[in-house]
């Protein structure tokens, strides 16, 4: 966990010095994508209002403001561009030369190419048919292809077939596309070869084959003989150039070349090898490469009380976001200041198609619990305009159902409605950090995964629509580690209570610690290699942090329920993150570090868990530094109970589950502890004497009533296995009731549940909910939460199935 000071010391002074950023390479491209027209200077395309397309095209992505073709006319120019040499002096029609070629190249390094071409009569190519110029094909000129006719056929297309192997996502991973002699301007205006760009570049850009690719959209020759060929466009649209970037350096069809090359480790052809690369179009390719982004409900924040989290056992890290269903009316639009929703941060690079799926899950598995809105910070479309921002009534609907009858039974992924165009797909303005804001359009949904993606799951989904299990892994944190590691000191530490970062477990490198550095650098109290030092905060802290480190920490924990576990941290910057494990499961989410004024100054970041009982491992890692260059120092972990209880079971053991619970037979412990009522004394009289109310019931037992708001009852008990489960609950009101909830472990399972006009305090009706529960002993809570005019109602029994 070393940090060399003295380079950071020496990098801060360059940078204040105005030393010049880390230069930019040639991503390794997914696709290359090649549009050549014909016959332009750039003065007359770009700045062009003729051209509309062509220049909001350059205007999002980037320009050569000094590209030049090689020479005149037509086919050497397209020879260079494919082989690095000219090759011949006319557009001679069915001359053939034996130089090496792209395609050959591509072929040899198992890559795959398709050359298209409008109005393409099939075969070779190699004579001229109506609006298809041979010369305008330099692949019917290579003696390597032509002499071949199966090979001209595998990779020689009519235009038409382009469209559809777009759709299929059927693509080659090197395309090269010439229009027919209008729409390439050579016998038609700009304006013609700029309505047909615009009618394909949109296509290519909204697809998910330009995830991490590079459109070349170039003209073969100028008019002029401005270093040989003439000046001509050339931009370059790809994840990795900023909006509106020039380039004001020297380029030809030799560079060009040399960047398909590069980014592929071909060999250079011809006169290539004495170009460079264009790599000062693609900056962000240095330090940002875009990424699969998973998160889990762990890591959404709740605004609001409409939507909360809940534990599953059948969701990702263990947990869902739900919102209850109150039976709502569906939204016809998000809400530009919705009273509740859940939102998450996450990372994206500027210009890149990211496609986000959600894996939900609608409660009864009903249509009308099974979609929501989704919203973003900093959204735009391929075209760079702003799309479904938050703060305004414009969003993306996700509608679990594939269709209007194709239910979707339990967990099942989607990312757009059925019924309209919208594909869930989006892209940033600029690259960095940005949210998603998920909010109610049907209530009684639950999420447990959100998936971005930029590759991955750009077309097939992460899992089914229907009874899907599939839990994404987040990438880039490290796997749990094997091998057996034993508490310092002999003795686990128990939570709650506080654990010094210092104590991490016996066992070595790989098995109680990872550190990326031999030796402890600050050299005090274990000889080790994780490195500590005095902290001023007491102690010793861990410092010289570096990504993917950890620390083990054999646990025990009192009593399952919901703790707030605070890190005290210090950091002379923000963004650095980290996160707990307990048992090889992510119980924290991510935690960012905050700016605490130095490497000594102290502060604490906090975030509420649920643990299970018993001995276990707890596992620290940190993830990813600040964009200043460091995680933090840590000192301390402190777990404190937010839901310790301290009650018995009634009878003597825990109640079983599946089965029924009598309401009467709460727990033992008192006032604050098993049970906690509003009023003294038991004003039925019956049963048990505390001051919970009991009454003898109509139909033979005991209801508990006079139910007011804030009170609750613990019940212990012992769940079979973890599975989702229907509960009932025997109520009745007379009037309008209240409303209740039924947490497992301080953790609300079962959502809002509203008590209706049954008719009588002794008229018995069931109101239902569904719930998850993990297997072994916990505590069930019934919580009251609101009064109708009377009470809340009376309680005679709930079951589980």
């Amino acid at each position: 966990m070393k940090t060399n000071y003295a380079l950071l010391t020496l990098c801060a002074c360059a940078l204040l010095s105005g030393a010049r950023p880390a230069a930019a390479q040639t991503p390794s491209f997914q696709h290359v994508f090649i549009v050549v027209f014909e016959n332009e200077e750039v003065g007359s395309v770009i700045g062009n209002p003729a051209a509309p397309y062509i220049n909001q095209l350059a205007a999002t992505y980037g320009t050569a403001t000094n590209a030049y073709a090689i020479t005149h006319p037509s086919l050497p120019n397209y020879m260079a561009l494919t082989s690095g040499t000219t090759a011949f002096t006319t557009d001679c029609v069915g001359c053939v030369t034996t130089v090496p070629n792209i395609a050959d190249s591509l072929e040899a390094a198992g890559r795959s190419w398709t050359a298209y071409f409008e109005d393409f009569p099939g075969g070779c190519g190699t004579s001229d048919s109506g609006a298809y110029a041979a010369k305008h094909n330099p692949f019917a000129h290579y003696a390597s292809i032509t002499s071949a006719p199966a090979r001209c056929a595998a990779h020689m297309a009519p235009f038409s077939q382009f469209t559809h192997d777009l759709a299929a996502n059927a693509l080659a991973d090197y395309i090269w596309i010439t229009p027919n002699l209008c729409d390439d301007m050579h016998d038609c205006s700009v304006g013609t070869g700029d309505a047909w760009l615009a009618g394909i570049a949109p296509q290519i850009l909204q697809s998910p084959a330009f995830a991490n690719s590079v459109l070349l959209v170039l003209f073969d020759e100028g008019t002029s003989n401005a270093n040989g060929g003439g000046q001509v466009p050339l931009i370059v649209a790809s994840p990795w150039t900023p909006p509106g970037f020039k380039s004001a350096t020297a380029v030809n069809h030799y560079n060009v070349l040399r960047t398909i090359e590069d980014a592929w480790s071909l060999p250079a052809l011809g006169q290539s090898a004495s170009a460079s690369a264009m790599s000062d179009f693609f900056p962000l390719a240095a330090t940002t490469q875009p990424s699969e982004q998973v998160l889990y409900s762990s890591d959404v924040t709740i605004s609001g009380s409409a939507w909360m989290k809940v534990a599953d056992p059948t969701a990702a890290g263990g947990f869902e976001v739900v919102n209850p269903d109150h039976g709502a009316d569906a939204l016809s639009a998000p809400l530009a200041v919705p009273a509740s929703y859940v939102e998450a941060s996450f990372n994206a690079v500027a210009g890149v198609r990211y496609r986000v799926w959600l894996r939900m899950r609608a409660q009864l598995d009903s249509k009308w619990n099974d979609s929501v809105f989704e919203q973003f910070t900093g959204a735009v479309d391929a075209e760079g305009h702003a799309v479904y921002p938050t703060g305004t009534s414009n969003g993306i609907i996700v509608n679990l159902w594939p269709c209007a009858t194709c239910q979707s039974i339990g967990w099942g992924w989607q990312r757009n409605a059925y019924w309209l165009a919208d594909t869930g797909d989006v892209w940033f303005a600029a690259t960095g950090t940005h949210r998603i804001r998920i909010q109610t359009r049907e209530d009684g949904s639950a999420i447990d995964q959100i998936v971005i993606s930029p590759s991955r799951y750009v077309t097939a989904a992460p899992g089914a629509v229907t009874n899907d299990t599939t839990i994404v892994p987040k990438p880039g944190v490290p796997p749990a580690p094997s091998g057996t590691s034993t508490p310092f000191g002999g003795t686990a530490r128990t939570i709650p209570g506080t654990i010094a970062g210092s104590d991490f477990d016996e066992g070595g490198e790989g098995v109680a610690y990872h550190d990326t550095t031999a030796g402890n650098a600050g050299g005090v109290y274990r000889a080790t290699d994780v490195d500590l030092q005095a902290s001023a905060d007491g102690g010793f802290n861990i410092g010289w942090i570096a990504p993917g480190e950890w620390l083990k920490f054999s646990v025990n924990v009192a009593a399952a329920g919901a703790y707030t576990v605070t890190f005290r941290v210090a950091a002379p910057g923000s963004g650095g993150t980290f996160h707990l494990e307990m048992n090889g499961v992510n119980v924290t989410g991510a935690i960012s570090v905050p700016a605490t004024g130095g490497w000594q100054a102290w502060q604490n970041v906090s975030q509420a868990v649920v643990l299970s009982a018993g001995p276990q491992v707890a596992r620290l890692v940190f993830d990813s530094a600040g964009a200043w260059g460091g995680i933090a120092n840590l000192n301390t972990m402190q777990f404190t109970s937010t839901h310790a209880t301290g009650s018995t079971p009634f009878t003597g053991s825990p109640l079983a589950v599946p089965g029924t619970i009598e309401v009467e037979q709460f727990d033992n412990g008192g006032e604050g502890v098993a049970y906690h009522d509003t009023t003294a004394g038991n004003a039925g009289g019956a049963f048990r004497s505390t001051d919970v109310d009991i009454e003898p019931t109509s139909a033979g037992g005991y209801d508990v009533g006079w139910v007011s708001a804030g009170e609750w009852l613990n019940y212990t008990v012992n769940v079979a296995s973890t599975a989702r489960y229907a509960v009932a609950f025997w109520v009745a009101c007379l009037g309008p009731g209240g409303t209740f909830h039924l947490e497992a472990n301080g953790i609300n399972v079962s959502g809002t549940i509203a008590i209706p006009d049954t008719g009588g305090w002794q008229a018995w009706q069931t109101v239902t909910s569904s719930v998850s529960l993990n297997a072994g002993v916990q505590v069930l809570r019934l919580v009251m939460d609101t009064s109708g005019p009377n009470a809340v109602g009376n309680f005679d029994a709930f079951t589980f199935k």
